[in-house]
């Protein structure tokens, strides 16, 4: 209890305002954001809302690239009527948006604030980047099986994969991130580049901090992965002014020369998205690290084929609702702000102090899921320890967790990573709060290592005026490719009698269709084949990637989905399935030469759609709603221009397919208002 006394002090001395003298919580101090598909004056709309703020007067509506390191100066929109909606007018549909909304009282002082990264159609990216596989060489043989698995899953998932090897005793830090420097600049210009750290990898420590508050006992050097996120060369990291030897732990403590750095904040701009799975030191599960490990890797490729599906919903237990200001982003702020843009308010449900939770964690599934209260290095008051998690099997993915100490998770049986060794369904965790963590770019499927980028990177304004912005000990435990659910995948892809063919993902959603991606066996990238996506199930390949021919020509066959969630809409790709086979010539069968001009009018249509070409086609023509759902065909005679009256379609957007009677096969997204 010390721990916890001496924790909450120091944050509302940090804060300046007790919530609980206020009646609200940090609930109260979170502008929830949610995002729907409109049409407004018959064009397609996104339009932002939220649950009112007491006190607010104002609501200041921002929005920005992802990319932008911060938002415009001046607001997008003002509100001062009390409405708690914005619908963006000046959207383009197919691109993504994030959106800030900040709550100001009568003195203009900012009392809540939210974010969420939305979009209308937003558009499937085909490449995922390059992610680092460094693997700790002492599983190199015994884990050989399930680092092969874990790189197919990856090259599956529309990444290029680089692996790296390194001695646990002999490598040191700066000889990895040199040896990351060659691999980053190997990477395509420009694409993404992660970085996922697994078994005991050499742990970087850095700085003179303590972000927990508990100085002098736990002020010095902490772990500091971010250090392999820079690979630049044009920061600098030294070891040569820290001299603080006072610290509890040896490992904390940092003077000059002993191979940790002096820096408390990141020294600039981070190229890498860092992710680590270390299951070094944790005696209470009674099992080795390399059982440990390859638990960690069963269940990475169990989420990933949807053998395991929690349920879209979260839960928040959070000890600290008297430690919180507006303008100082609350630690649960991290998980209402996200959540919500995730699953919708109504889907994220508050666990009372009061109430067990282990017992419920096994038995109901959770996607992600929040712990907050004082702490030691295995544990959380009022939530659990490290023992809690070796005795149960909680069903949550995605874990965010505050506390004293174990924020420094380099410790024995630290329980943000006893979250990932366990038996149950963890992925991934961090210590939220301390920085504010925007994971909303997960609602639109984008893995979690741009979350920990941008957590890492961000002002002191952007997300909230917190504490700990910008410093060295902000880290990602667990995969940083993981994404917040993976569609199902296409089956049984075959190549046979001069055809790939494969069959439809099981389960009722059906996809709008398919895309089909190739490799030649020097290729280092898979390239993609068929920029149309195809709704039938087999294709005779023939593409100018073959050339004159490509015997051995490894495909991938991926589904693609419209999703529809509480941050709008987008366009999604399952994992891909793979088959090898002969690629023949391009123009070598029907249909290969130049698509047809095609002109689909009027847009947005009611009851009557037009399409228009230059040369006399025919073929069947078919609408599928947003679940992939056939809900109109009509068979066309050849002509140039055709009509088509669409009965009872209720409004909203639809893939229009066209097989036509020359072979080739023109889809086009449509809206009906």
């Amino acid at each position: 209890m010390r721990y916890l006394v001496r924790f909450c002090c120091l944050g509302i001395l940090l804060c300046g305002w007790n919530l609980q003298s206020r009646g609200q919580t940090v609930r109260d101090y979170c502008v929830l954001l949610q995002a729907e598909p409109v049409t407004v004056s018959g064009q397609p709309r996104l339009r932002i809302n939220w649950e009112a703020i007491p006190e607010a007067v104002y609501y200041y509506v921002d929005r920005k690239a992802v990319t932008e390191a911060t938002f415009p100066a001046i607001p997008r929109k003002v509100i001062t009527d009390g409405t708690t909606e914005y619908t963006d007018t000046g959207l383009t549909p197919g691109q993504r948006y994030e959106y800030r909304v900040r709550a100001a009282n009568t003195s203009l002082n900012l009392i809540a604030l939210g974010h969420i990264y939305a979009g209308l159609e937003a558009p499937v990216t085909h490449s995922s980047g390059s992610v680092a596989l460094v693997i700790d060489s002492t599983f190199r043989q015994s884990l050989a099986p399930e680092i092969a698995r874990i790189q197919e899953d990856l090259w599956a998932d529309g990444f290029r994969v680089l692996t790296y090897y390194v001695d646990r005793t002999q490598d040191t830090p700066p000889a990895i991130r040199d040896s990351l420097r060659t691999l980053y600049a190997r990477r395509p210009a420009g694409s993404a580049f992660y970085v996922c750290l697994l078994g005991r990898v050499p742990v970087p420590y850095s700085g003179n901090i303590a972000p927990d508050g508990h100085s002098p006992d736990h002020q010095g050097a902490w772990p500091a992965d971010v250090y392999y996120a820079d690979l630049d060369g044009s920061e600098t990291w030294t070891d040569e002014s820290v001299d603080n030897a006072v610290a509890d732990r040896s490992e904390n403590r940092n003077v000059p020369g002993d191979g940790k750095f002096d820096q408390n904040d990141i020294p600039g701009a981070l190229e890498a998205r860092v992710g680590r799975v270390d299951m070094y030191n944790l005696p209470a599960f009674g099992l080795s690290e390399e059982t440990l490990l390859r638990r960690y890797l069963d269940k990475n490729h169990a989420f990933r084929t949807r053998q395991i599906v929690p349920e879209d919903r979260a839960f928040v237990r959070d000890e600290f609702q008297t430690c919180c200001q507006a303008a100082v982003s609350p630690f649960a702020s991290t998980a209402w702000r996200n959540y919500t843009a995730f699953f919708g308010a109504d889907s994220v449900k508050e666990i009372p102090v009061s109430d067990g939770l282990f017992d419920s964690l096994s038995t109901h599934s959770f996607r992600c899921g929040f712990a907050g209260g004082g702490g030691m290095y295995p544990s959380i008051v009022g939530f659990g320890t490290t023992d809690s998690f070796v005795v149960n099997a909680p069903k949550v993915v995605f874990w965010a967790m505050i506390g004293s100490y174990f924020g420094d998770w380099d410790t024995p049986d630290n329980v943000m990573r006893a979250a990932l060794a366990s038996e149950g369904w963890g992925l991934a965790s961090f210590w939220a709060g301390r920085p504010y963590w925007p994971l909303h770019t997960l609602a639109l499927g984008e893995p979690i290592g741009l979350s920990a980028w941008q957590a890492q990177g961000a002002g002191a304004t952007v997300y909230g005026n917190d504490y700990g912005h910008q410093m060295v000990h902000i880290t990602l435990l667990g995969d940083p490719t993981l994404r917040l659910e993976y569609p199902a995948a296409p089956v049984n892809a075959a190549f046979s009698n001069g055809s790939l063919t494969w069959e439809a993902p099981p389960g009722e959603e059906a996809p709008l269709g398919y895309y089909v991606y190739g490799k030649t066996p020097e290729g280092a990238d898979f390239e993609l084949l068929t920029p149309t996506p195809l709704t039938e199930t087999s294709i005779i390949p023939a593409f100018e990637a073959c050339g004159t021919g490509v015997a051995d020509m490894l495909f991938r066959v991926r589904a693609l989905y419209l999703v529809q969630n509480a941050s709008g809409t987008h366009y999604r790709l399952s994992p891909g399935i793979q088959a090898t086979g002969n690629c023949l010539q391009a123009n070598s069968r029907p249909g290969t030469t130049a698509p047809p001009r095609v002109q689909v009018y009027p847009q947005p249509a009611r009851h009557t759609l037009y399409l228009a070409t230059q040369q006399a086609i025919g073929g069947t023509v078919s609408l599928r709603n947003s679940l992939g759902q056939e809900v109109y065909s009509t068979i066309l005679p050849p002509g140039i221009q055709h009509k088509i009256s669409p009965e009872n379609l209720s409004s909203g957007i639809y893939l229009l397919h066209w097989r036509m009677n020359t072979g080739y096969i023109y889809t086009h997204t449509i809206c009906i208002e």
